[in-house]
């Protein structure tokens, strides 16, 4: 098996060992460039909380497709070929009692902080007023069976006693286990970012608060 389909599988069973069902897989070219773009058509607003494991890298000129800004982009691939998504393109979160609330990009780069406040100061968002919080990378990153089980596990039942960790609580911690218990000398600092909404930063599976309107962005570097 693939590694980041084995990813996504354990994230799957940790997830549903907490009581939550799973609404979609796709992997590879099941996955579509257009399924991730817009509102309406991205599949991820359909549930409450969703992971994307694939490549990313971040530009460094102006993209005047999206007001001039600095963003990330991301490899579709569709056979032998593949398209780059940007950023921008998305428009990730729902207002549905189901909707997307908390948005995950396991991707190097996924969330590079110049480029993130970059797209903020040109008003350019892969959200809307309804999304939570969007976990991502803030360097290069590296794939692990056991990050997404992690993460899954903390946030549904805990580390150790049977107390839910916040969300991004979780996604730090899941990622700095996950390395250090592989004993790895990695090539360069991992560092993981959650962005979105500062009244969200809090949030938890359970218990959570609407969004306000305020930007947030915290990084934390995971390993070594």
């Amino acid at each position: 098996m693939k590694p980041h389909i084995a990813q996504a599988r354990n994230f799957i069973k940790e997830m549903k060992r907490g009581n939550w069902a799973m609404s979609f897989d796709r992997f590879d070219d099941a996955l579509t460039i257009g399924d991730l773009r817009g509102s309406g058509a991205n599949i991820f607003n359909n549930v409450s909380i969703g992971l994307l494991l694939l490549h990313g890298t971040y530009g460094s000129s102006e993209d005047w497709t999206a007001n001039g800004c600095h963003q990330m982009y991301f490899p579709i691939t569709a056979g032998a070929s593949a398209q780059y998504l940007r950023m921008s393109e998305m428009n990730l979160g729902s207002a549905d009692t189901n909707g997307l609330k908390w948005m995950a990009i396991h991707a190097c780069y996924s969330l590079y902080e110049p480029n993130w406040w970059n797209m903020q100061n040109y008003a350019v968002q892969p959200y809307n007023g309804n999304l939570h919080l969007l976990l991502g990378i803030d360097s290069l990153s590296w794939a692990d069976l056991q990050i997404q089980a992690n993460w899954a596990k903390y946030m549904t039942r805990g580390k150790i006693v049977l107390t839910p960790m916040t969300i991004q609580e979780a996604w730090f911690t899941s990622a700095r286990d996950a390395y250090g218990a592989t004993g790895f000398n990695y090539t360069d600092p991992i560092v993981f970012a959650v962005a979105g909404d500062a009244a969200c930063a809090n949030d938890g599976l359970q218990n959570n608060s609407p969004p306000g309107g305020t930007p947030y962005y915290n990084s934390q570097q995971v390993w070594p």
